[in-house]
């Protein structure tokens, strides 16, 4: 059998279809006479493609290709037309069957392709062999494009983590952690999927049709990962593709992008949309940041005292960054993520010292871990942080270094360990943002009393604020915001034994206090500083410090 006679027999084959499909819209084959015929044409033609004869017409690889790609495109029409919701036909294979002979062919066929263009095994970063069964990204991108106008369904598996293991094990850890991963993928797939290694990951290419099916076998995957030895260090992402026919790899990244807490995301238009918007909001942060279209502005933190919660033997302030193209949230979300926060701290912290030096006021200043390991104007940030204080005349000790957290790989180094020690003994006190969640837990205060460092404030997380106000509001619908109370106590009793233990009075601050009886509430249960809209909003110095 000619070449060529050979992808005129697959062409008629998908144009059989195409018209039976047209015609009778809706109909389900699953195990009629039309399909067992039609598999049994499918079979004989791919077999058909082996036989030396036609081996010896077919020269070309491009032409080999070809023929593959039209066998694959009529395979997907099969499949399409088999899983068509509508009614039943009699016949002589039931679904498992069906199934087996269809992902059968299928697969049969990707290993021609793979074949054809000389794909070997994928590697991991240091050369460690992922098996024969894993290709490259090379490989990926070339069985796309001879898909292109064919349905496709892909899984990509992202993994956070990765490069955390890879830092403090080796590469060669990491290897053999996605050697691991690859091993799970194929037994879970059982050969009936094409598994690629995907940049920092994997991508998938398998016969799905439904949502559910994809589901299920991305939530097998990340269930086996996370009992894995170091799974626990892993945060799984996952990004699906669903019966898409062009930029299948673009989708699939964006639904990756798009998927928090493990969760499977799958592409959508709208979630397309999103994307775009996430993207011009980045990029808007970006010109923020460079043409320096932001300002300070100042809340006031108010003390409980004696004489009362509004003397202000030393008043206190916030530093906050305000831009009126976007919120801070959004701003510094971007920013992290570009790596650019100390370039941020050096634009902004000038000014501020500029507009705090004339006052003998108290101000509370934004750190992350990251940028205590980091150099700004080429200097250490400690040396940075220090000459800046100086030309502007300010006084460290009214400095507050306020430590936040924008993910759970803000951790604090023996290096940024030694820039707060450095900035404690330039007079500045140490607040701990957020505390109670994420990295500002127990174990970061363990970390810090550990090295000789005490904080002097900490304040309360937000969530537990407008948990207890949820809860005092209206304590029938507020009964599951109860919890606040304990979180709030148990912070408190912390801070009581500290003070014990050290002889330092340790102050606790309470943001997002919006009403009175909030306040009080959070004053009975031990907090001693408050800071919220109710109390003062943010300002510009002029008005701030009047």
């Amino acid at each position: 059998m000619a070449g060529n006679k050979m992808i005129a027999l697959v062409q008629q084959h998908q144009q059989d279809w195409r018209q039976y499909m047209q015609a009778n819209p809706g109909v389900l084959v699953m195990g009629s006479d039309l399909l067992v015929r039609s598999l049994d044409r499918l079979a004989m033609l791919i077999g058909s493609a082996a036989q030396p004869a036609v081996a010896k017409t077919i020269t070309q690889k491009a032409e080999c290709t070809e023929m593959v790609r039209q066998l694959k495109g009529s395979l997907v029409l099969v499949k399409k037309a088999a899983f068509r919701p509508g009614e039943h036909a009699d016949g002589h294979l039931n679904q498992e069957k069906i199934m087996f002979l269809l992902n059968g062919l299928g697969n049969l066929l990707n290993e021609i392709e793979k074949h054809l263009s000389g794909a070997g095994p994928a590697v991991g970063e240091s050369g460690i062999s992922l098996g024969d069964q894993v290709a490259t990204r090379q490989q990926l991108e070339r069985d796309l494009a001879a898909r292109e106008g064919q349905e496709t369904s892909m899984v990509r598996f992202e993994f956070d983590g990765l490069e955390k293991i890879n830092n403090r094990e080796g590469r060669e850890k990491g290897d053999e952690v996605l050697k691991q991963i690859a091993e799970i993928i194929q037994n879970i797939t059982q050969g009936q999927a094409q598994i690629y290694k995907d940049g920092p990951g994997f991508s998938v290419v398998g016969d799905w049709q439904r949502e559910n099916q994809v589901r299920d076998f991305s939530s097998k995957v990340r269930t086996h990962i996370e009992q894995t030895p170091k799974g626990n260090m892993l945060k799984v992402v996952i990004g699906v593709v669903l019966n898409e026919t062009e930029n299948v790899m673009d989708h699939a990244q964006q639904a990756a992008a798009g998927s928090e807490k493990g969760e499977t995301v799958i592409f959508t238009p709208e979630l397309e949309a999103a994307t775009l918007a996430a993207n011009n909001e980045h990029q808007l942060a970006i010109q923020i940041l460079e043409q320096g279209e932001f300002y300070a502005a100042y809340q006031e933190i108010f003390s409980k005292a004696k004489v009362g919660l509004f003397s202000k033997p030393k008043r206190k302030f916030e530093a906050l960054w305000r831009s009126p193209q976007m919120s801070p949230f959004k701003f510094f979300k971007s920013i992290k993520e570009e790596g650019r926060l100390r370039e941020v701290t050096a634009k902004l912290w000038p000014k501020i010292f500029a507009e705090i030096a004339p006052t003998p006021y108290e101000l509370a200043l934004n750190i992350t871990a990251e940028e205590l390991e980091q150099h700004i104007d080429g200097k250490p940030f400690l040396e940075w942080f220090e000459q800046t204080a100086q030309t502007h005349k300010v006084r460290c000790s009214n400095i507050i270094i306020e430590l936040v957290e924008w993910s759970d790989d803000d951790e604090l180094t023996e290096s940024g360990l030694d820039t707060l020690q450095g900035l404690i003994s330039l007079g500045c006190c140490l607040a701990l943002d957020d505390y109670g969640v994420r990295s500002s837990n127990l174990v970061r205060v363990m970390q810090l009393c550990e090295y000789g460092i005490i904080p002097d404030y900490f304040k309360v997380d937000a969530a537990l604020v407008k948990g207890l106000n949820r809860y005092i509001q209206n304590k029938a619908d507020g009964e599951r915001f109860r919890h606040s109370v304990i979180g709030i106590r148990s912070i408190v009793d912390l801070v009581r034994e500290l003070r014990k233990e050290t002889k330092k009075e340790i102050g606790i601050v309470a943001e997002f206090v919006d009403n009175q009886l909030l306040q009080r509430s959070l004053e009975n249960l031990g907090v001693t500083h408050f800071q919220g809209f109710f109390l003062a909003k943010p300002k510009p110095a002029a008005q701030a410090f009047s």
